[in-house]
Formats: structure tokens, sequence, C-alpha cells
């Protein structure tokens, strides 16, 4: 049953960055980009691995469900960094240019968010209680992956950047265009920046629009919060027997009868 639940949360992990990388190259149009921010994902699972060996913390189904949860926020600096450097690109700038320039702006940034997740787990850290006990291999798993995933978006990124978005002798690179999906994403766009504008015009209109839908998450969230336990109940597909047989059998007759 373990070997099986770790083969479990192991075959989630890589579904979850085949996922990841397909979703990327779906929204960046860029073989190149979507290698380099795929990238993110090994090099920090890995490091999480060596950081927790080094720690003291097993690898354990706890643990590895911590790192299949971390397998899509370990992308979330990469994708902001290299956006940037895509974008200078796309104004013409060098790879090299493009690469420093988009890490420098937006470094601050990405650190304040992977703290501000790491923050989060530090309760369940220090945490005595069976809770604390429970989600301290969460804990660890997520927060040294996104540290982790921080430093690669920082100094793995943009030298990867520098390496592989574009051609040398390109002046820019073009991003690619899908008919339906960009035509549905345009006409999205258009109509929220047109809302958000309209919104923001007037302080009357920004006050109403505030208070109703903080009036209306409050009500669904209280009309649809789930009910309290201690653990959720599943099936595990298990079946606990007890036998106990007449005194006298010895251990192969109870075998048998088992």
């Amino acid at each position: 049953y373990i070997n099986s639940s770790i083969d479990l949360v192991q075959q989630n992990i890589l579904v979850g960055g085949a996922l990841a990388a397909l979703m990327l190259l779906l929204f960046l149009r860029s073989g190149g980009a979507t290698l380099i921010v795929s990238m993110a994902i090994p090099v920090s699972v890995i490091g999480a691995f060596v950081a927790m060996a080094a720690m003291g913390r097993s690898l354990n189904v706890i643990s590895l469900a911590g790192i299949a949860f971390a397998v899509g926020m370990v992308v979330d600096a990469a994708i902001v960094v290299l956006e940037n450097i895509f974008r200078h690109r796309e104004l013409g700038r060098s790879r090299a240019e493009a690469a420093y320039r988009g890490a420098k702006q937006v470094w601050v940034a990405v650190l304040v968010s992977a703290l501000t997740t790491v923050m989060v787990f530090i309760p369940v850290l220090v945490m005595d209680l069976e809770a604390g006990q429970l989600f301290r291999d969460i804990a660890v798993a997520l927060s040294v992956s996104v540290l982790i995933s921080l430093l690669v978006a920082v100094t793995l990124i943009p030298a990867l950047a520098n390496r592989i978005l574009g051609s040398p002798g390109e002046d820019s690179i073009v991003r690619r265009h899908i008919p339906v999906i960009d035509d549905f994403a345009a006409l999205f766009m258009k109509s929220l920046m047109g809302l958000t504008k309209w919104v923001t015009a007037s302080r009357l209109r920004s006050v109403i629009m505030v208070t109703v839908l903080c009036s209306i998450c409050t009500g669904v969230t209280w009309l649809l919060l789930p009910k309290l336990e201690y653990l959720p109940s599943g099936n595990r597909n298990l079946i606990i027997g007890f036998i106990v047989p007449p005194p006298g059998y010895n251990l192969d007759t109870m075998e048998q009868i088992a």
C-alpha cells in the first residue's frame, strides 16, 4: 500500500509537470520559451530533494504530495521573468540585453512573491500539535521548492534566455498567432479593460462595485461552506479482518484458516 501510494504521487508529479509545460506552450507560443520555463520544474524538484535530505526529512506520501503541489508553483517566478525578457525581445533588444533588463526589472516582485508564500507555512513548521506534525513535510517541501524556484528564476532563466530565446541574428521575436484562442482572448481583454475603465472613472461606481463583489463573495462562501472534519473520509480499498481461532491451533493451521 505504501509503495502504491508513493507511485501514485510520483505519477501525479509527472503528469502535473507535463500539463504545466503544455499550458506554457499554449500561452507563450514558443518552443524555446516553454523549454526555458519547464527547466525550472526538474531543477526545483531535485533541489528540494537535496535540501530535504540535508534537513533530515524523508521522502514519504506527505512530502511527495507537497512537491506535487509545488510543481505548478515553481514556474510562477520563471514565467514572470521570462515574460518580461520576451517583451524586451519583442521590442527589438538583443538577447543579452533583454535577459539582463528583464530579470533586473522584476526580481524584487518575484522575491516578495516567493517570501510571502514561504511565510504562510512558518506557523505550520513551528506547530507542535498533530496537525503540525502531519503537514510539516508539506510545508518544508513547498517552502524549499519555492525558494529554489526563486534562485532559478533570477539566475538560470536569464542565462537560458540569453542562449535559447530567438536566433542570435534576429532583431526581435514575434509571438505566434492562434486564430480562435487569440480572438477570444482579445475580445475578453477588451471587454474587461472597458469595464475596468468605466468603473474606475467614478469613485461612486468603484465603491458600489467593491461592495457588491464583497457581498456576493461573502454570501456564496456562507451558503456553500463545507462541513468541518478532522480528516477527510475516504476509501482506501482495504479490508481489515480479525480471526480468533480456538486455543491450541498452531501457526500453519491459523494461516490456512486466514
